[in-house]
């Protein structure tokens, strides 16, 4: 299946970015510094927008959080995590 993530997040500073990072190699397995790097512009902002990634057939469930970080992805240690229990599809 082919995902493409659309977060609403307002709370990014400067130098921050908005990453998508899940239960599936293709969302980073957990790991924040391999998370789905997400975009936005000043036209569409507080809109941000990932690739498009595919996900291997067969996967049931895909479970996933989104986190602010550092655009450049370092200090991942530092990463904002979104709060409550993973949201799934």
């Amino acid at each position: 299946a082919a995902l493409t993530f659309v977060v609403e997040h307002k709370g990014t500073k400067p130098g921050e970015a908005v990453f998508v990072v899940g239960s599936t190699p293709e969302l980073g397995g957990w790991d924040p510094t391999k998370a789905l790097s997400c975009i936005t512009t000043a036209q569409v902002f507080p809109l941000w927008t990932s690739e498009t990634v595919s996900i291997a057939a067969g996967t049931e469930k895909v479970e996933f959080k989104v986190l602010v970080q550092k655009a450049d992805g370092s200090k991942p240690d530092q990463a904002s995590w979104d709060p409550g229990p993973n949201r799934s599809l």
